[in-house]
C-alpha cells in the first residue's frame, strides 16, 4: 500500500477543518464577544416627493417667466449665517427650507429661478407699519428674501447641512417630476417676537406688488434664537 494515500487524506482533512473555521461561520470571530465591535447598518438615504410634503403650498410665477414652481415649506430655523451671508447686528435669519418642483407634470423647467419671495410676520407686540414709511411703534412685518439659495437634490433632513450658496440671479434645472429643496433667509430683529409667520409668492396675476401676494403658514421654530 502506498504511503501517499494516508499523508493526501491528512492534508484534506486539514483543509477542511480549516474551511469549516474560516469562511463556513455566519458570524465573523469575536462576535458577540465583550469588546467586540458590533456592526452598524448604514440606512440609504431618502427623498421625499413634493406631493408628500405636509402643508399647503404656492405656485410662484415670476416676471416672464413661462412656468411656475411649486414650492412648499418643509422646515424652519434660526440661523446667524446662511448661504455664506451673515445677518446684521441685532438680528437672525428665518431660514425657509422649501421643496420646490415645475409646475406641470408633464415638463420640466430649463432654468427655475425663485425670486420675490416674501415673509409676513405677526408680532406678539406692537403695530405693523402700513405704506413706505413706518411710524413710532411701528415694525416692517413684511421682509424680502435674502439670501436665495440654489435649488438641488438633497436627502431627507440633510438640508440643514447642506452647504448653500447665495444664488439671486442664477436659476437651476428642474426635471420633469422631480423634487428639489432651496432655503431662502429673511432677516428679522431680535427685539420682535413674532406669534406666527406666512411665506407669500408672486404670481402671474400678481408679480411686483407683496401685498398682493398670496402667503401659506410657516411654522415658528421650536428652537430660540441663539
Amino acid at each position: 500500500m502506498s504511503h501517499r494515500l494516508p499523508a493526501l487524506a491528512a492534508v484534506g482533512a486539514i483543509m477542511l477543518l480549516a474551511g469549516c473555521s474560516d469562511g463556513g461561520e455566519e458570524n465573523p470571530a469575536g462576535a458577540g464577544l465583550p469588546g467586540a465591535t458590533p456592526s452598524v447598518t448604514v440606512s440609504a438615504p431618502t427623498y421625499t416627493r413634493f406631493e408628500d410634503f405636509p402643508g399647503d403650498e404656492l405656485l410662484h410665477t415670476g416676471m416672464g417667466e413661462p412656468l411656475g414652481v411649486r414650492v412648499k415649506p418643509v422646515d424652519t430655523m434660526w440661523a446667524p449665517e446662511l448661504a455664506g451671508e451673515s445677518a446684521a447686528a441685532g438680528k437672525h435669519y428665518l431660514a425657509v427650507y422649501v421643496a420646490a418642483t415645475g409646475e406641470l407634470p408633464d415638463r420640466g423647467v430649463k432654468s427655475a429661478r425663485i425670486t420675490g419671495l416674501t415673509l409676513r410676520f405677526q408680532p406678539a407686540s406692537g403695530t405693523c407699519a402700513k405704506g413706505p414709511y413706518m411710524k413710532e411703534g411701528e415694525i416692517d412685518c413684511t421682509v424680502e428674501a435674502f439670501p436665495r439659495s440654489q435649488l438641488a437634490q438633497v436627502a431627507d433632513g440633510e438640508w440643514r447641512n447642506f452647504g448653500w450658496t447665495d444664488m439671486s440671479v442664477m436659476g437651476s434645472p428642474l426635471q420633469r417630476g422631480e423634487t428639489q429643496i432651496g432655503v431662502f433667509g429673511f432677516s428679522v430683529p431680535d427685539t420682535v417676537d413674532p406669534t406666527g409667520f406666512g411665506l407669500c409668492a408672486p404670481t402671474r396675476r400678481n408679480p411686483i406688488d407683496s401685498s398682493g401676494f398670496p402667503c401659506v403658514p410657516v411654522k415658528v421654530p421650536e428652537e430660540p434664537r441663539g
